[in-house]
């Protein structure tokens, strides 16, 4: 990194005389001619006063002493100057610092003006020295506010995200209601045709069992042999209702028929045929609306289909008609979290735990979204609820290890981690995340260690490689950094990063020229990646080719026009060729940008709409 130089504001002091005893004599003194305005009383007045000045005072005394060549006697100047002041004349008196350093500066540039000419030409250049120095200041105090505004721009994505997935469902909702309309016209008129029907099959059974019932009393046996012993008509027809109950058979049967449905879509379900027991519990749920396993059946299967806004209408009509089932409740939260509708999965996760608190699942799956809430403690508790209900739970302990990682509570987290270790060290990313609390630590040896036993989980992960290579090179271990970056490279050839990390490390063992070829083939996997030109500008000035320097700070500044760490290495490089005027420029566009950000990042942390669209 080239040394910065630091802008500091310079402003000079100004002095002003109150009296008439202040003035500045920049030239001779001339008499005043008649010609003024003054009278000539005022004029008397006017050059007794200016006699008595001190410069007057000084020429006088240069004139006594004409035996002298141009070289001034200063200290016997200043003798007689002394005795020719009058302790007792109050105007003398009254001169302030200011004006005898300045009347000294006005002799010297009379009597020197090459020295004159340095002395303004120093100023000049402090001045612009303090100014390249508080910019370089304004840049420390706004450092990291690049990933700050990557962040911000990752927020706005989703925002937006979020905001076309509530379009959708509600263009969804629309016409689901559209359909639902002209669906009820069509079984209005369905219902109307099938009652018609019905009671007209209903008159002609009845039509027909009278006949029947006419028929099997001529052929009762003994017919013709007695007939007081033949029953009666209304005997035979007494189990059977005089008239049909049409309303008895048109309520109950429906039942039994969604039923029926309810039973085949969970044979269906049980062999794994998803589609047809989707259409048979919709059928029990047309038979009979208020049949809720129809509808949870219904939801189960749609989430299973990946039709997550069809499956919450279904558990929402659950929880309407049966609202103490918890599972409905949980099922739902999850369905919002699909759907990225995070607040109203929170708020189902509470109900179904208001309902059922011994769940640990929902215990966890609340911890999870109060962690993307950056509610810590909050998620903390809920994670610690899930394990007094199920301690041996792998997920709870790695995600109650994260946590306390964001809560900067490293130890705690270690020891999460090695928890969730002994249920399961099978898992690479517990092994990631061991790794990363023990850099945090500074302990990293153990780090290193950890590294090692995710790789050997996943020896094929380019990622693991990379930041095991740049541990090692921060602790300056760069012959096997460079080891682990090439083993990136050999399991993903085209791998940017471990490209760009091996140049740095190479640049570290000052072996330029392989340096130059990695950082150009990193450009050449991402050629719009201003990163990798930033680094290929800092190798060059430490080649001292400061023109190829500056060329490769503004293809990265091309690339990535608020990329303000090329607009201020490109500045402190021309501050350090005394290119002032462009380091200013080049410094002040750095600065701007990272107040932008900063901003940005302010307004996303105010903003309390801001989380719950995340």
């Amino acid at each position: 990194m080239p040394e910065m130089v630091m802008i500091q504001e310079f402003s000079p002091l100004r002095s002003q005389s109150t009296s008439d005893q202040g003035l500045i004599l920049a030239s001779a003194i001339q008499p005043l001619t008649p010609s003024n305005a003054f009278s000539q009383s005022n004029q008397q007045k006017l050059n007794q006063v200016l006699s008595r000045t001190w410069l007057a005072l000084l020429v006088e005394t240069f004139s006594d002493q004409n035996n002298l060549s141009s070289e001034v006697n200063l200290t016997l100047a200043d003798t007689n100057l002394a005795q020719k002041i009058s302790p007792n004349d109050e105007s003398e008196s009254d001169f302030n610092r200011t004006i005898t350093l300045l009347n000294s500066l006005l002799i010297i540039g009379i009597l020197s003006p090459v020295i004159t000419m340095a002395f303004f030409w120093l100023v000049r250049r402090l001045v612009i020295r303090e100014l390249v120095t508080e910019a370089n200041r304004g840049l420390n105090r706004v450092d990291g506010l690049e990933e700050q505004m990557a962040q911000s721009r990752h927020q706005s994505q989703q925002q937006a995200q979020q905001l076309e997935a509530q379009i959708k469902v509600t263009q969804d909702s629309i016409n689901f209601l559209t359909q639902e309309a002209s669906a009820s016209q069509a079984s209005i008129e369905e219902l109307k045709q099938l009652q018609l029907n019905l009671i007209e099959s209903l008159h002609k059974l009845k039509s027909d069992f009278k006949s029947k019932d006419h028929s099997n009393l001529i052929q009762f046996p003994g017919a013709n042999n007695s007939h007081n012993n033949l029953p009666k008509r209304n005997q035979l027809n007494s189990n059977f209702p005089s008239e049909f109950d049409w309303s008895f058979q048109f309520n109950s049967s429906p039942d039994l028929i969604a039923d029926d449905y309810l039973k085949q879509g969970e044979a269906l379900n049980n062999d794994k045929r998803y589609s047809e027991a989707l259409i048979s519990f919709e059928k029990a749920a047309k038979m009979n609306p208020n049949l809720e396993e129809a509808w949870y059946n219904q939801g189960n299967i749609l989430v299973r289909l990946n039709r997550y806004n069809e499956a919450l209408k279904a558990y929402e009509k659950v929880v309407q008609i049966h609202p103490q089932k918890y599972e409905a409740w949980y099922n739902r939260g999850n369905v919002l979290v699909k759907l990225k509708r995070y607040s109203e999965a929170l708020e189902s996760y509470d109900h179904a735990l208001a309902i059922q608190p011994n769940d640990d699942e929902a215990w966890h799956n609340r911890g999870a979204l109060l962690r993307k809430f950056k509610r810590y403690d909050e998620a903390l508790t809920s994670y610690d609820k899930a394990l007094e209900i199920q301690p041996n739970k792998y997920e709870t302990w790695h995600n109650r290890g994260n946590v306390l990682g964001k809560l900067k509570r490293y130890e705690e987290a270690i020891i999460s981690y090695d928890r969730a270790i002994t249920i399961d060290a099978g898992k690479r990313e517990v092994w990631l995340n061991r790794a990363v609390a023990l850099c945090k630590l500074k302990r990293y040896e153990q780090a290193i260690a950890s590294f090692e036993q995710a790789i050997g989980l996943d020896p094929t992960s380019p990622e693991l490689w990379n930041m095991r290579a740049s541990l090692l090179h921060q602790l300056g271990r760069y012959s096997e950094a460079i080891d682990s970056f090439e083993n990136a490279i050999e399991h993903q050839p085209n791998c940017y990063e471990a490209w760009l990390g091996k140049g740095s490390v190479l640049v570290q063992l000052k072996q330029y020229s392989e340096a130059l070829e990695t950082y150009e083939k990193a450009i050449t996997i991402q050629p719009e990646a201003s990163e990798a030109w930033r680094h290929k500008g800092l190798l060059f000035e430490k080649l001292e080719q400061y023109p190829d320097a500056i060329a490769a700070y503004d293809q990265a500044i091309k690339l990535q026009p608020n990329d303000a760490e090329a607009w201020r290495f490109r500045g402190a490089l021309l501050s350090k060729l005394k290119n002032y005027q462009e380091a200013i420029s080049s410094l002040g566009k750095a600065i701007s940008i990272q107040k932008e950000l900063r901003s940005v990042k302010i307004t996303a942390t105010t903003d309390p709409t801001s989380a719950s669209n995340n």
